[in-house]
């Protein structure tokens, strides 16, 4: 039996049937293209998700630290003498300022900051959280970029390599041991070099030097003259820039360091010029604490590298005031052992750097970074969470690659792992960011891990007595002196302390006692003299204050709180032509202080009305 005859088709039905079929959206239905372009639009947007993640989190961490007020050297941007005050001095007095500060960009941003909401500190705050979330994003960058280069080759395996390009930044974006850097304003030093740094490090690895090469070099070392006007330390980016040139750029060939001769040339010349208008002028600052004998912060400093290696891997018992011992020789506190350790680690960099360049640049660069403040240049304190916060990128790198190279983590446990890490790293650092926004929280926080120094004690009298809570500064100050050297001129400073809350307290008999006794040890203080005089005029023993502040103003030299002190009695008195004179005295040393102008105009339209007949006081 005959099968049933089919139709024919035509050639033009034959060719429609033969076309693929269309959704009625007009898309096309061909098998996999959908999921395609599905995969490469989250592709595409899984960058903005990453940057939105750093942003947002970013300012989630450091959230508690925004309604934060002005600690420590902060104070110092609002004093008289501080450059904010500058405003009638004009635009070329003004760089002339910035240039003498040595941080010229530093100082920059704060007058910014000034300029758009006055003192307030939570612009200052906001600035320092979002050069901490742009740093993560240049991290970030710097990783991509060391992955897309091909360095991650032999060491990180294919299916880790996303999780590694994530995770440095994320840690360094949550890592507690950033808080103070962040949370601390006078810290934005670190921050905002640290931006400069990993913005020149970032152009140097991404170059192609036969492509515009100056333009290239140029921009390299604009960075890089960006970073040594924010802080003086971050010449050792010469040798980073060098060391990433052999071992990562140059893949060990030191023949082919040559075609970056034009940035090494411009660093040349940058690093001489910059030596002598930046750094030399400040290596005697008393504020850094140049003039230390370099032996023992040298010793100590061998010691000091294996503490950071734990606040780093571990960062929990946190102290804005560390208690360390001195190391007189190097027998003292193991600080031989730190330094055998520390030259095992230099001889391993050295001896495995052809197998594993990227983990030992990070360990180079971990060294590098971290010398000009623990080496044998003397700071006065020997160690601070702030002096890690770039550093801390070198460890991170070595640290991740070395972990997926030899542990190879299944990607799952990976991620849950960091994820996890993160979570705990976040929290901590959201709670270390509150301690840090509250001066009182700080340093009780301080006293209870360094109770036997006597700096966290004297800060914590001094935060207690300006918010009026003046028996707590007595208590605070008593504990204080117990730790300080006797006869110091820090015992007498806090002897002076003293004497200010027992005047606060109205106990002025009190006071003068311990003014006597500061001004024992230093009789050439003209500010302890000052408080001795205004607390015997209190207490009605005229004669013996005006012959107190006389002598205080002896000694003044350009100190403007001596005349201050004189000119407000005077005024109280009645006596506005000596206030008049004082006032201007005053000036002659702080210019634009505006208490102090507001002070002289009160003092002249009160003698001006004196002389009219008219009364009132308009003193500020």
């Amino acid at each position: 039996m005959r099968p049933p005859r089919q139709n024919k088709q035509s050639k033009k039905d034959r060719r429609r049937d033969t076309t693929p079929s269309k959704a009625p959206s007009g898309k096309s239905t061909l098998p996999g293209r959908g999921n395609q372009q599905l995969s490469e639009k989250q592709s595409s947007l899984r960058p903005l998700i990453f940057a939105a993640v750093l942003v947002l989190g970013g300012l989630a961490i450091y959230s508690s630290a925004l309604p934060g007020t002005f600690i420590l050297d902060d104070l110092d941007l609002r004093e008289s003498y501080s450059i904010l005050r500058s405003g009638q001095l004009g635009l070329v007095g003004r760089v002339m300022q910035l240039i003498i500060t040595g941080r010229p960009l530093l100082w920059a941003t704060y007058q910014l900051n000034h300029a758009i909401s006055g003192f307030d500190p939570y612009g200052f705050h906001l600035t320092n959280i979002l050069l901490h979330i742009i740093n993560a994003l240049l991290v970030w960058g710097l990783a991509s970029t060391i992955r897309r280069n091909g360095y991650l080759e032999h060491l990180v395996p294919e299916r880790l390599q996303t999780i590694w390009v994530y995770a440095i930044p994320l840690l360094f974006l949550a890592s507690p041991i950033q808080t103070e850097s962040v949370a601390y304003i006078s810290s934005r030093s670190e921050s905002l070099s640290t931006m400069f740094v990993l913005g020149s490090l970032w152009a140097f690895l991404s170059q192609t030097p036969e492509k515009h090469p100056w333009l290239n070099a140029l921009f390299v070392a604009f960075l890089f003259g960006c970073a040594v006007l924010t802080k003086q330390d971050k010449p050792a980016l010469i040798a980073v820039l060098s060391l990433a040139d052999y071992l990562l750029l140059s893949k060990l060939d030191w023949r082919r360091l040559g075609r970056n001769w034009r940035v090494y040339s411009l660093f040349l010349i940058g690093t001489v010029i910059g030596y002598f208008l930046v750094i030399e002028p400040h290596l005697n600052a008393r504020s850094a604490g140049f003039g230390l004998p370099w032996q023992p912060y040298l010793f100590t400093q061998f010691r000091m590298y294996f503490m950071y290696m734990r606040l780093m891997a571990l960062p929990f018992g946190l102290n804005a005031d560390y208690d360390i011992a001195a190391s007189e020789t190097l027998w003292d506190h193991f600080s031989w052992l730190g330094l055998i350790v520390l030259l095992a680690i230099a001889a391993a960099t050295i001896y495995f750097h052809r197998r594993t360049p990227l983990i030992c640049f990070g360990i180079a660069f971990f060294f590098i970074m971290l010398a000009p403040t623990s080496s044998f240049l003397p700071i006065a304190d020997f160690a601070n969470e702030r002096r890690l916060y770039l550093p801390m990128l070198g460890i991170l790198l070595a640290a991740c690659t070395a972990i997926f190279r030899y542990v190879r983590p299944d990607p799952r446990k990976a991620w849950a792992g960091l994820v996890v890490v993160l979570a705990v790293y976040s929290v901590g650092t959201y709670q270390r960011s509150a301690v840090w926004s509250n001066p009182i929280s700080l340093w009780l926080d301080t006293v209870e891990k360094s109770p036997e120094k006597a700096r966290p004690w004297i800060w914590l009298g001094k935060v207690y007595n300006d918010t009026n809570l003046h028996t707590q500064a007595i208590n605070a100050w008593v504990e204080g002196a117990k730790h300080v050297k006797k006869r110091s001129g820090e015992h007498a400073h806090l002897l002076n302390n003293l004497g200010l809350a027992f005047a606060n307290l109205g106990d002025r008999k009190r006071a003068i006692e311990y003014y006597n006794q500061a001004l024992d040890m230093r009789p050439g203080a003209s500010q302890f003299r000052a408080n001795l005089a205004i607390a015997q005029l209190r207490l009605g023993r005229e004669e013996e204050g005006w012959k107190s502040f006389e002598r205080a103003a002896q000694f003044a030299r350009r100190r403007p709180g001596v005349f201050r002190l004189r000119g407000q009695e005077y005024y109280q008195r009645g006596r506005y032509q000596e206030a008049i004179a004082d006032f201007e005295r005053a000036l002659r040393f702080t210019p634009e202080d505006p208490v102090l102008i507001r002070n002289l105009e009160a003092a002249r339209e009160m003698h001006r009305r004196s002389t009219q007949g008219s009364k009132g006081n308009i003193l500020q």
